[in-house]
């Protein structure tokens, strides 16, 4: 997507490094994914302006990151800007000094108001160097992981603990967690169900339920697609940025699935079958696989474009009767999508069920473009939920899962660079031999966790890639929870499983106590976990 900038990208390596410190320049690292919206206008604005790139050519050492290729670089950048300037997203750039500390970030702004920050950035470094040397390596002190002594915690004060995060958090009256833009938080919500089924909780069920429903029925899903996207940027799900991420629909197919089983909802299990649906549709690339995600933009730069109606082009598919219908369907706009507005809520009647059909027909598909990688983590964690899908009965579940475990179980393990596409892949085969009882997937499995604890593992936590990291990163017990099941929790939880000798990444007790919320998968863990594990 860079290729043709001005800008002279280069790419993160530990070559990269040494020529900042040898030319003694500021390195602008700018991490983004093909599906960001946000990320292609920073593009669009900045990155391919001449004066723009002229001041970066100049000033940095300009470096590009994929966070979808290399995501626990990404990890570590966020780490970084969180600390710096308290937010995080993407696109999101740091700049950091020759010797790898982080002195300054910030995701998009206008091109103006980024060259004047640039400008006075490069003003700064050249009059007083030293003083701004001594402020990045002091960031970085703090970023390093530091061993902290580990308490065990007993399953009920695991399971009390994650409740009251969880219902802290919860907006009982639209659903999901926080009261600005919506994120779908799959762990939180796979990790509540967990909760539910150890113990039926009416106040966390009726939570659950309530964002279920918003999810389903809101701006959050493409209502006539099927598909989820990201986020939504107001509290009450109506308003989407319009990525769709394989890992989303991966975990919500799990979501629904389960919830849909467990509070005896047919309605909340057809989501989930219909995600399988839309994954094997929109996602499986031609060469085995399935691809990281849909852009937010489409095929002319439109953000939502494929998504959005106005009334010409409504017209232009619908007449009589199914045009009446469809003009009787809630529909949501907004200012930056011109005159295009977003279906909601669809009726049910025949000549609803027709409009739907041949507005359908109507978009290509996949509706935007494809970011066309095949990351392994989101592969591993859609292998889970396919395993799991075939298990109650969907056929199509059952082929695609069998054809993305052949290909998985064919990689070679050093050809595995990440501790979370380890994880996951170990996870996906692990289901899938339970399923079929093939053993030959339960030992592969085990084998990618014993050489994930040879290749990551240590005395003090997780090494999170076997890639060049930056030099505040340190071995960390990767207990949190991101759009992915926490790391840890899940390597403990297989070991059990699988019969692996279980390593100990220390911390447990102590982190999970200090922010219960962003730990959902390992405290939903601990509440059924052996207690030689625990500890």
């Amino acid at each position: 997507m860079h290729a043709d900038d001005p800008v002279a990208w280069q790419t993160w390596s530990a070559d990269t490094l040494a020529r900042a410190r040898t030319e003694d320049r500021l390195i602008l690292v700018s991490s983004g994914f093909f599906a960001c919206h946000w990320c292609h206008v920073l593009q669009q604005e900045s990155f391919r302006d001449p004066a723009f790139a002229a001041l970066l050519n100049a000033a940095f050492l300009p470096v590009k990151v994929d966070r979808e290729a290399e995501p626990a670089l990404d990890a570590e950048l966020r780490r970084a800007m969180q600390a710096i300037s308290g937010r995080v997203g993407w696109p999101l750039n740091l700049v950091l000094t020759p010797e790898g500390d982080p002195l300054y970030g910030f995701v998009y702004a206008p091109r103006a108001e980024l060259m004047a920050r640039l400008q006075r950035l490069r003003d700064l470094w050249q009059a007083s160097p030293e003083r701004l040397q001594t402020l990045a390596r002091s960031t970085s002190e703090e970023l390093r992981p530091v061993p902290t002594p580990s308490s065990p915690i007993a399953p009920a004060e695991a399971r009390q603990l994650l409740r009251e995060a969880l219902l802290a958090e919860a907006d009982r009256l639209a659903g999901g967690f926080g009261y600005g833009a919506k994120f779908p938080h799959a762990p939180r919500l796979l990790a509540a169900l967990r909760l539910i089924e150890q113990q039926r909780d009416e106040e966390l069920a009726e939570f659950l339920a309530t964002t279920l429903e918003a999810m389903a029925q809101g701006g959050l899903r493409d209502s006539l697609g099927g598909g989820f996207f990201r986020y939504t940027i107001d509290p009450d799900w109506q308003l989407p940025h319009f990525e769709q991420m394989l890992i989303d629909q991966a975990l919500l197919a799990r979501v629904y699935l389960r919830a849909g089983r467990l509070f005896r909802r047919p309605d909340l299990s057809a989501v989930g079958h219909d995600l399988i649906r839309v994954i094997l549709r929109d996602f499986a690339h031609p060469s085995g696989g399935f691809v990281a995600a849909i852009s937010a933009l489409d095929a002319k730069g439109v953000e939502g474009g494929g998504y959005l109606w106005d009334d010409a082009a409504l017209t232009a598919v619908l007449d009589g009767p199914q045009l009446e219908a469809a003009r009787r369907w809630t529909w949501v706009g907004h200012e930056t999508w011109g005159s295009g507005r977003l279906p909601l809520r669809l009726g049910g009647e025949t000549a609803d069920h027709q409009a739907i059909a041949l507005l359908t027909a109507a978009r290509p598909r996949p509706v935007h473009p494809r970011d066309e990688q095949i990351p392994l983590a989101a592969n591993g964690q859609l292998l889970v939920t396919l395993a799991k899908a075939c298990q109650a009965g969907l056929a199509p579940a059952c082929a695609a899962a069998r054809e993305l475990a052949r290909q998985l179980r064919g990689l070679p393990l050093q050809s595995i660079e990440e501790l979370q596409a380890a994880v996951s892949l170990a996870a996906g085969l692990a289901r899938w031999g339970q399923v079929q009882g093939s053993e030959e997937d339960l030992a592969r499995a085990r084998a990618l966790l014993r050489a994930a604890a040879q290749d990551f593992g240590g005395g003090h936590g997780w090494q999170l890639s076997r890639r060049p990291l930056p030099p505040w990163s340190g071995r960390t017990i990767e207990l949190a929870d991101d759009e992915y099941p926490s790391a840890s929790a899940q390597w403990m939880e297989l070991a059990d499983v699988l019969g692996v000798q279980p390593v100990q990444p220390g911390g447990i007790g102590i982190e999970a106590r200090r922010t219960p919320l962003q730990h959902a998968t390992a405290l939903a863990w601990i509440t059924t976990a052996p207690p030689r594990q625990r500890e």
